[in-house]
């Protein structure tokens, strides 16, 4: 071959190295893609999987929270129905007591009429139809027998008709 324009030639062997260098160039660039394009596959596969495993695991949290939600309810639930109880078994006990002293105040004014009973806070007022004062007197003896009544005095005598008398006795009440 001639020169021309001063331009030099490649040899036949210099033409298979860069051929041979051109194809392995490809060959290096298509495997650094393949493998980059694995590579990114891999990812998005463990994407895929931990997405999958956190939806699932949310909605057990989901599922925990809302039981967790349930059991505070109920246990704020029970709460006040114990309260509830205790103060139902307190006015019970309390019912239970004050008729307890009823029958004991009847028993203990058996010579005598109950004409009634009222309740206070911390006191009872008793009034009796008695056939005469002596019958009163013995009937505030009889009631200071009575467990659960302290310091009984007779308030007043009224006279009834029939030669009866209507006593009224007050006396405070005791913890039992």
């Amino acid at each position: 071959m001639k020169n021309i324009n001063f331009v030099n030639a490649l040899t036949r062997k210099q033409q298979y190295s860069l051929r041979r260098w051109w194809l392995l160039s490809w060959i290096v660039a298509g495997s650094v893609i393949i493998v980059a394009g694995v590579l990114h596959g891999l990812q998005l596969h463990q994407w895929y999987v931990l997405t999958a495993e956190r939806a699932t695991l949310q909605q057990e949290v989901d599922d925990m929270r809302s039981a967790l939600n349930t059991h505070e309810s109920l246990r704020k639930m029970q709460q006040a129905l114990q309260q509830k109880k205790v103060k139902s078994d307190r006015i019970r006990q309390s019912l239970a007591s004050m008729r307890a002293r009823l029958t004991d105040i009847t028993a203990a004014c058996a010579a005598s009429q109950l004409e009634t009973c009222k309740w206070h806070k911390n006191a009872v007022e008793i009034v009796l139809g008695c056939k005469d004062a002596l019958c009163a007197t013995q009937c505030v003896g009889q009631l200071q027998k009575v467990k659960g009544l302290g310091s009984i005095r007779l308030v007043s005598l009224s006279p009834r008709e029939n030669g009866m008398v209507l006593a009224t006795m007050k006396a405070q009440l005791e913890k039992v």
